[in-house]
């Protein structure tokens, strides 16, 4: 019986935050540029923000998989 929550190998949790973390660091990266283009600098600050989270969380990542194997 196949359940709902099976999934292939290599697919997970750790593969959906990565996706999460790369969408984090890309909505960053178009607040950061809306900001500039309006003259928003709260707007700009917080995309700052969010593409550093993202692009932070995105090389923890990295490190897992590079201590995993």
């Amino acid at each position: 019986m196949s359940g709902f929550n099976d999934r292939p190998q290599g697919s997970g949790p750790r593969r959906e935050n990565r996706f999460q973390h790369q969408i984090q660091a890309t909505t960053g990266k178009l607040k950061k540029f809306l900001g500039q283009a309006t003259n928003n600098r709260r707007l700009e600050a917080e995309g700052r923000r969010d593409q550093s989270r993202g692009n932070l969380k995105r090389a923890v990542d990295k490190l897992r998989d590079a201590f995993k194997r």
